[in-house]
């Protein structure tokens, strides 16, 4: 939770909105949680985009058909008795087990396919009708040109990419041209 709300951790709240018969809010006190800043927000959004790469390129595949940024964590137990996914856009975080509750194993499903498929289904009708959110970029971040082949930074001519790095933590090595 802490990583999904930009480094915020809020106390628990059973209940966050009232609804009338029309399903308009109805405000009342304590609907706004009280929260600390417990992580550098920067840093925060770094892990943010690692956990975007489980659902862009990883074993949470299955959550593309979300069509939001979404980012996350898949998680399977020795002998595959428990899946899990744990994933969160910038407006729902939700976390999905799949297991017996029996010392019995889940045989090929794994988090990315046990769990990730309800996860999705689930935000797919959680999110439906509501307006699609970026994860916002919070100050203290520099953007660097990284070499592909080396992992330091580019040089001009040679095949790179950029990489986020909260200021003041990103390395100062180039790549040398004969690399």
């Amino acid at each position: 939770g802490v990583i999904a709300s930009g480094g915020r951790r809020f106390d628990p709240v059973f209940i966050t909105s009232v609804t009338d018969e029309n399903g308009d809010p109805v405000d009342f006190p304590g609907t706004q949680p009280h929260h600390e800043l417990v992580m550098n927000p920067a840093t925060s959004y770094i892990v943010t985009k690692m956990m975007t790469g489980v659902v862009e390129t990883g074993t949470a595949k299955d959550a593309l058909r979300l069509g939001r940024p979404a980012a996350g964590k898949t998680g399977t137990t020795n002998e595959a008795k428990d899946a899990w996914f744990g994933g969160f856009t910038p407006e729902l975080l939700t976390i999905v087990w799949v297991g017996y509750d029996a010392d019995r194993t889940l045989g090929a499903y794994t988090g990315g396919k046990a769990a990730t498929p309800i996860w999705t289904n689930f935000m797919i009708r959680a999110l439906k009708g509501r307006p699609r959110k970026e994860f916002s970029s919070p100050k203290g971040l520099v953007a660097v040109r990284i070499d592909n082949a080396t992992g330091l930074r580019a040089v001009k001519g040679r095949p790179s990419h950029t990489e986020m790095f909260v200021a003041g933590t990103e390395d100062r090595k180039s790549t040398r041209l004969n690399s």
